[in-house]
């Protein structure tokens, strides 16, 4: 395996972190299962509410993100 850092919002860490605890697994193999299951068809409906979930947190936040970049970022 490699190590792959990524940023995410402390919600979103949040979710993922209740999510391990309630099916007793890490942090790392939520994340993998959700990309293994991402653009498969043959998830089942928790599966794709979870990961239609875990997507928009991530758009959302990259959204507020940017808009609070550019209201500190001087041109």
């Amino acid at each position: 395996m490699l190590r792959k850092p990524i940023l995410m919002p402390a919600n979103l860490i949040e979710k993922v972190d209740r999510i391990a605890k309630d099916r007793n697994v890490s942090f790392a193999e939520v994340i993998r299962n959700a990309v293994d299951v991402f653009g498969e068809d043959d998830m089942t409906a928790e599966e794709e509410t979870l990961l239609e979930a875990l997507l928009d947190e991530v758009i959302r936040s990259t959204t507020d993100l940017a808009a609070k970049l550019d209201q500190t970022i001087t041109y």
